[in-house]
């Protein structure tokens, strides 16, 4: 093994120690009797290969608190890309563990080993891939249970030719139950709450189904009024005459969460903002331009975690105008079905 992969997974276990056996506290009684608690949130991942080319991947981490300072949950990762299917998509878990002695009120440092499995080359066929990442992270409380980290990572990867080592750094947005009480900014326990959501959104184009991954950021009022910012790009290939379909949303976002019981949300919700569409011509050029749209729907949401519902919604998306690009595009109004992941402390 070459010695940049001895001092990698030194380093790697350096890290596990760090978060297993930093000084902590036991979880009062209070926290044990809530169930289970953690958080979850969008991160993403940027790490350097030979030539100093860069690979951009979308994180998706579930984190129980199993005591004071030791998170533990499964992990997805999978390749950022905007014009066609991600290169690779891997599955697995991740330890986290924060530093008490390297944190104080709304600051915490916390290190993270996570180990991953999955395919690559998933365009051209695909083949076996795994993946061990290191990181350590400074996370700062913004607003009760909205908890924003970033830091360096070191990774590991495993394929069918040989082991490579890749520097970079991870930044994430934490939503739920973490491991500090003291806000930035404190929020009455009644008052307003800060969430997040992933959506994976499907509208037509050219009467074929296309995948939009997104999500965003909302501000829930005690009277169940809600309003926050969204976003998305494509996330499959769409190819015509040499050129692949590019697509991105982004928008502001009003709803009302109709509360039934503490399980079940019935939510009527407005985006509205540009749509960008047109095609990335091999030379990277592009060929479109922004609409304006608006989409209301109606969302169900079921509560599965203290800190995480799931549901999905059902809408038309209005589009205004016509595509003006050399490869015509029929009308781009369309009706839009979208799962959603919403965390944060409901």
């Amino acid at each position: 093994m070459k010695r940049s992969a001895v001092v990698a997974w030194l380093f790697v276990y350096l890290l596990a120690g760090a978060a297993l056996f930093a000084d902590g506290k036991p979880v009062d009684a209070d926290d044990r009797g809530r169930g289970p608690t953690g958080y979850a949130g969008p991160g993403w991942s940027i790490l350097f290969g030979a030539h100093g080319t860069a690979e951009m991947a979308s994180l998706g981490p579930v984190m129980f608190r199993i005591s004071d300072r030791i998170f533990l949950g499964p992990l997805i990762a999978y390749e950022e890309s905007s014009s066609e299917g991600p290169g690779f998509i891997l599955g697995g878990a991740k330890v986290e563990g924060y530093l008490n002695r390297l944190s104080s009120k709304f600051y915490s440092t916390s290190a993270g080993v996570s180990i991953l499995a999955g395919a690559e080359s998933i365009n051209d066929g695909g083949q076996f891939a795994a993946q061990i990442n290191a990181e350590l992270n400074a996370n700062v409380l913004i607003f009760p249970s909205f908890c924003l980290g970033t830091g360096p990572m070191l990774s590991l990867r495993l394929d069918s030719s040989a082991l490579t080592v890749h520097p970079g750094f991870t930044f994430s947005v934490k939503e739920g139950t973490g491991y500090s009480d003291t806000p930035i900014f404190k929020l009455k326990e009644d008052g307003p709450r800060v969430c997040g959501y992933w959506q994976g959104l499907w509208t037509f184009v050219n009467d074929e189904a296309v995948f939009v991954d997104g999500g965003g950021t909302r501000l829930e009022l005690p009277s169940g009024l809600a309003f926050g910012i969204t976003g998305g790009v494509l996330r499959q290939r769409v190819e015509d005459s040499g050129s692949d379909l590019a697509v991105m949303l982004t928008g502001v976002t009003a709803e009302w969460n109709g509360h039934v019981n503490n399980w079940l949300t019935i939510t009527p919700r407005v985006a509205s903002g540009l749509a960008m569409y047109g095609w990335i011509a091999p030379d990277d050029s592009i060929d479109g331009g922004p609409h304006f749209m608006i989409r209301p729907e109606l969302c169900t949401y079921l509560r599965i975690l203290p800190f995480m519902e799931i549901g999905g919604g059902v809408g038309y998306q209005f589009v205004a105008g016509e595509a003006e690009t050399a490869i015509p595009m029929d009308a781009l109004s369309s009706a839009a079905f979208s799962v959603q992941v919403r965390v944060g402390e409901f």
